[in-house]
């Protein structure tokens, strides 16, 4: 219930529903017929007090958990996610709430934790820092471990996939990652150009990875 293209809007779908939370109440109740843990992803309302109460509708329809992505529909992915509402939802249902939105680094996540989050979705952050789960956990790599590890990735992709979609995915994580780097205008069009894994690796070696 959180994604806010047209595409999917437009057929009452993603963040479409938040419009109408007895239908969202509806389907986590058939969802919960299934036997499983049923966790609902939802975007900030316009008003806080609104997504406090679509939050709770929904788990009083037996959601196990709502991840709130603290952007509005009408934001898409632009600006900055409010922390804020997920801190109220945080403390408002304890142990119900997880975060999304904007988690880059691991004080990001550390953040959101220690606003009341029972978890927390890295998301997009995980293309621009593949390594920030293990960093989480306190282990961290030097460059040229990341950059060793990054090629092995890429390889093992070219194995089970083909070099086409490996090359597709290599240039997915170097446009995330090389997106803050001095000159990463110019790192990024040679990544994108590329035509081979070896060389999207050498064009990583030239930012901080």
């Amino acid at each position: 219930m959180a994604c806010p293209m047209p595409k999917i809007t437009k057929n009452g779908c993603g963040s479409a529903i938040l419009k109408k939370p007895g239908l969202a109440a509806e389907m986590v109740k058939g969802l919960k017929t299934l036997g499983l843990p049923v966790w609902v992803k939802m975007r900030r309302l316009e008003d806080d007090e609104d997504t406090l109460r679509f939050a709770d509708v929904i788990i009083s329809a037996g959601a196990d958990n709502v991840c709130i992505h603290g952007r509005t529909c009408a934001q898409r992915y632009e600006g900055v996610a409010d922390r804020g509402i997920t801190s109220k939802a945080g403390q408002k249902f304890p142990g119900m709430i997880s975060a999304s939105g904007d988690v880059r680094e691991v004080a990001d996540i550390e953040e959101y934790l220690s606003m009341g989050c029972a978890g927390v979705m890295v998301a997009r952050g995980a293309f621009s820092n593949p390594f920030i789960f293990e960093e989480f956990e306190g282990k961290f790599r030097t460059k040229g471990e990341k950059l060793s590890e990054i090629l092995n990735f890429a390889r093992r992709a070219d194995e089970i996939s083909g070099e086409h979609k490996a090359l597709v995915l290599m240039k997915r994580f170097a446009g995330s990652i090389l997106r803050d780097e001095y000159g990463s205008a110019e790192l990024r069009r040679q990544a994108m150009m590329s035509g081979s894994l070896e060389k999207i690796i050498e064009i990583l070696g030239k930012g901080s990875v």
